[in-house]
C-alpha cells in the first residue's frame, strides 16, 4: 500500500510538472488528454495481469492530476476550443 502511495504522488506531481510543457494531441474535433492514455495503459496493466503497485500507482496518478482540470473532455467546439464542463 504504500508503494502504491508513492507511485499515485509520483504520478499526480510528475504530471503537473511536464503537462504545461508537453505537445498535445489534438484534431480537428478531438482533444486526447493525457488521462485518456493514462487509462488506457492502465487497462493494459490490467489485461496483461502486472500487479506492480508503484507502476499502478504512478499511472492512477496520471489519471487522477489530468481529471483535475476543467477541460478534461475530449470534444472541441467549433472554434478549435475543448470544451468546458
Amino acid at each position: 500500500m504504500i508503494r502504491y502511495s508513492l507511485g499515485l504522488i509520483l504520478g499526480f506531481v510528475c504530471a503537473k510538472a511536464v503537462t504545461p510543457y508537453s505537445p498535445k494531441l489534438l484534431t480537428e474535433k478531438y482533444h486526447i488528454h493525457h488521462w485518456m492514455w493514462g487509462t488506457l495503459i492502465l487497462c493494459l496493466l490490467l489485461i496483461l495481469d502486472i500487479e506492480d503497485d508503484r507502476v499502478i500507482g504512478i499511472f492512477t496518478g496520471i489519471v487522477l492530476e489530468g481529471l483535475s482540470y476543467t477541460n478534461w473532455k475530449i470534444w472541441r467546439d467549433k472554434n478549435g476550443k475543448t470544451d468546458r464542463i
